[in-house]
């Protein structure tokens, strides 16, 4: 997954293909990594930041295989502070599924990179 945004935006959604259903999921989060490691952040479903939504997504524009089929995808809206310290480049992003319902426990993580330019 590659994808693009510039430092400060904000009420961005942001789709993020699972490929498997994440409907039975007891946490979702997703961690955000800085270009070189220094800046971290991880939001949640337990918080409210990140949602599996039981609608298909829309059309997104340059996504091919979009939209997505409900519950096949994560959604997370951009805060205006999200990537101001950790500045431009490429960040990498972080999904994991947790079922705890399931014995052992079900954890699945799947990686990609986001692009994030300087603010114009």
């Amino acid at each position: 997954m590659n994808l693009d945004f510039i430092v400060g935006a904000s009420n961005i959604s942001l789709f993020l293909s699972a490929e498997f259903d994440l409907s039975s999921a007891t946490e979702l989060e997703i961690k955000f990594v800085s270009p070189g490691g220094l800046v971290k952040f991880t939001r949640t479903q337990s918080a409210g930041e990140v949602s599996a939504p039981a609608v298909d997504s829309p059309v997104i524009p340059g996504v091919p295989t979009s939209p997505f089929s409900a519950n096949m995808y994560a959604l997370y809206v951009i805060l205006a502070d999200d990537f101001t310290e950790g500045g431009d480049g490429e960040w990498n992003v972080c999904l994991t599924y947790t079922d705890t319902v399931t014995t052992p426990p079900t954890v699945l993580i799947g990686t990609g990179t986001l692009s994030i330019g300087p603010d114009c």
